[in-house]
């Protein structure tokens, strides 16, 4: 039976290319990170011979982070526009910015509106009044929250607050005027509600937060807010405060105080002091608070 050479019938794969080797048409070979295709017998003639050789596909551009100078934990490599650049970790809490398309990344401090100023926690403790000093900054701030809890170590007295200057406190008689509500309703509704107003036109030396009474056993919570240009000096600075608890009476009774007025003390202010009504014979066991700052 005749046979009929039909050549090569598909490209042979020949590996990298060697010039001691004998290549006939339709070879394939690598050179350089790019492959070539013989078109003619070839030996001894280099694949940028284009008698010999025909590029098939071309070596892209190296991106090899392993050759970058430095190459430290925490490196991340981008793309700078026109070559494979490194930026350097950043510090602790940082996070990674973009400043969009056309910039290169950055690191940079997450940025908030609400910022945490200060807290406490007195759990076990035998402090009678507690001072947060110079956290108001009028430069910064709009206004300033402060959340907290508390548990007396009697049921004798109640919350109260008083403004500071530096550690001085505003406590004349007529510092503080305010205007509120008290309500209270027994836990298991066996007797009404009430609510009572609670105006001091005449002014007193202290800023209420809580005006009943209270059970040693049951935590009370509060929120108060402090506003206007508390630090600069001939301005007023206003406050709201609302606050809940409950007694150990039977029924217990649970009670909400809600009111708000202002420093009629126009002099600087920076700080604030909480402390019971009953003064040093009561402990403010388990008073908890944290002061957020809202940026203007």
């Amino acid at each position: 039976m005749a046979t009929i050479d039909l050549g090569k019938i598909k490209m042979v794969w020949r590996g990298a290319y060697n010039n001691a080797t004998a290549y006939t048409p339709d070879d394939v070979v690598s050179s350089g990170g790019s492959s070539y295709i013989c078109i003619l017998a070839s030996t001894g003639n280099a694949v940028s011979n284009g008698t010999y050789w025909q590029q098939m596909a071309a070596k892209g551009t190296d991106a090899d982070l392993l050759n970058i100078a430095s190459t430290a934990q925490g490196d991340i490599y981008y793309n700078n526009g026109s070559a494979i650049a490194r930026l350097a970790p950043g510090t602790a809490n940082q996070v990674l910015k973009t400043g969009g398309a056309g910039a290169n990344p950055s690191w940079g401090t997450l940025s908030s509106d609400f910022v945490k100023l200060a807290g406490v926690d007195l759990t076990g403790s035998t402090a009678t009044q507690y001072d947060f000093t110079q956290f108001m900054d009028d430069s910064v701030y709009a206004g300033y929250k402060i959340f907290g809890r508390y548990l007396f170590s009697s049921s004798s007295g109640s919350l109260r607050a008083k403004l500071l200057n530096n550690t001085t406190p505003y406590e004349g008689s007529s510092d503080y005027f305010y205007a509120g509500y008290q309500a209270y309703r027994t836990v298991n509704h066996s007797s009404g509600s009430a609510v009572s107003g609670n105006v001091d036109g005449n002014g007193r030396d202290y800023l209420q937060i809580m005006g009943w009474g209270h059970n040693t056993s049951y935590e009370n919570g509060f929120e108060l807010q402090i506003w206007g240009k508390p630090t600069t000096s001939g301005e007023r600075t206003f406050f709201t405060s609302r606050s809940i608890g409950r007694d150990g009476s039977n029924p217990q009774y649970v009670f909400h105080d809600a009111q708000g007025g202002m420093l009629y003390n126009s002099g600087n202010t920076d700080g604030i002091r909480f402390y019971s009504s009953s003064g040093g014979s009561v402990y403010l066991n388990n008073f908890q608070a944290t002061i957020w700052g809202m940026k203007k």
